[in-house]
């Protein structure tokens, strides 16, 4: 998920927005000293691994020329190139320094705990074991996904996979199926963008659906909150009978039990125009809140009833919900906030971290701000959305220790050195690509 604009803060570009874990975090819960979280980085034209614990990285790939690498379990899936549908992949200990032609045409991929799935330019998905043998082992358990207008979204959950699909070859729907191709469901008319617009907990799962894609041009009320039971794959209509516009939609994100949007929000020259518009919030009950009189640039959990929110001039502030009814909105003593983000996923409610002119600042349930100190760099990364993979802190390249990768924790109170050596940059593609607990 790249982040919607570039700021130089004391020498930081927030990046690839991925993260991985401190000391003995892993990826999900908490974590071990034997799965500290791994970072993949391109240094010098070649694929690193780094562990987060600070033991030292390894080449993975000479030569790497590609963007996206989808890691899974002990091999790394990546394209042959930034514009090739080639899947690859290789080992992801450093033992082999080539990668393996694994599928051709595939235009999306994703990897849950077990398997990897890909989608080609046919329309059809294939799931495999993440280790198998060989690309023959994989299966095909779905076809007609909606490839020919680019709705290539891809997600699995609870043994299911979700993605776009044309119903009768001509309507999108947003469809199911399991890992082993059976129990197809058509969930909701429409589509849904990525999995940016994909929130879930232990139980449910919650979309933000397009019901009319068709209509490129204009924003227009279409977008429908849509939950789904995961033990069942069944799914419901949140506000069906009041649809969000999808500017509004678009310039929000999934909050705690949320989606926090900006109705009224006008376009400007290059971007959204945060001084119009005003921020609301639909819960997954299907309740709408008030949050703030002008739009929130970015938000961020904080507890569980606090959403922390800057806007368009800068200035942060925090409400507390209850029940449907909001706080009056508390100003946060920490000026030029550009980023508002909660550095260990979508559930993440430790603490909220600010992204300012003059520092990064991490804010506690009792809206305080600390300064994170300690930390120069040019470019860091973490995880702000992403529940597969996010835990607590950022990766960032010291550019006061001859640009070396380093990891700190959110509340900055761990900062070490992650890459044995120093990460050196020829091209735009050189960088952070991934974070993982594999």
């Amino acid at each position: 998920m790249k982040n919607r604009f570039i700021k130089k803060i004391i020498g930081i570009t927030l990046g690839c927005l991925m993260l991985c874990s401190g000391v003995v975090v892993s990826a999900k819960d908490g974590g071990t000293s034997s799965n500290p979280g791994y970072i993949y980085y391109r240094s010098n034209g070649n694929l690193f691994k780094a562990a987060a614990d600070g033991s030292g990285s390894i080449e993975i790939v000479p030569n790497y020329d590609s963007k996206r690498i989808i890691p899974a379990k002990k091999y790394v899936y990546y394209y042959a190139g930034q514009n090739s549908t080639t899947l690859l992949r290789v080992a992801n200990d450093g033992s082999e320094k080539q990668g393996k032609r694994f599928a051709e045409d595939v235009v999306n991929v994703y990897a849950d705990d077990n398997n990897i799935y890909y989608m080609t330019d046919e329309g059809k998905i294939y799931a495999a074991a993440s280790d198998c043998a060989s690309a023959s082992d994989a299966k095909e358990i779905a076809d007609m996904a909606d490839v020919k207008n680019g709705n290539t979204w891809l997600a699995a959950m609870n043994g299911r996979v979700y993605y776009n699909s044309l119903k009768s070859g001509r309507i999108d729907y947003v469809t199911s199926v399991s890992a082993d191709g059976t129990g197809k469901k058509y969930l909701a008319k429409g589509i849904v963008s990525s999995n940016y617009y994909l929130k879930k907990d232990s139980k449910s799962a919650y979309l933000m659906v397009n019901t009319k894609p068709q209509e490129t041009r204009y924003s227009t009320k279409c977008m429908v909150m849509y939950s789904i039971k995961l033990s069942t794959g069944s799914a419901k209509a949140i506000n069906s009978k009041k649809p969000i516009d999808h500017n509004a939609v678009s310039s929000g994100r999934w909050i705690n039990g949320y989606y926090v949007y900006n109705s009224g929000i006008k376009n400007g020259s290059s971007n959204f125009n945060y001084n119009s518009g005003k921020a609301y919030a639909l819960s997954t009950s299907g309740k709408t809140i008030k949050i703030y009189k002008k739009s929130a640039y970015e938000v961020a959990n904080l507890g569980s009833n606090k959403i922390v929110f800057n806007d368009a001039s800068g200035n942060s502030y925090a409400v507390t919900v209850k029940g449907n009814k909001v706080s009056a909105a508390k100003k946060i003593s920490v000026k030029l906030t550009y980023h508002v983000r909660n550095l260990g996923g979508q559930d993440d409610k430790s603490n909220a971290t600010l992204f300012s002119e003059y520092g990064i600042y991490s804010v506690n349930s009792q809206m305080k701000p600390k300064k994170l100190t300690g930390i120069e760099w040019d470019e860091c990364w973490y995880d702000w959305y992403d529940d597969n993979t996010a835990v607590a802190g950022l990766f960032y390249i010291n550019a006061g220790d001859n640009n070396y990768l380093y990891y700190a924790t959110a509340d900055g109170k761990t900062n070490i050195r992650v890459s044995t050596d120093k990460v050196t940059r020829t091209e735009d593609i050189d960088g952070v690509y991934y974070i993982s607990q594999y």
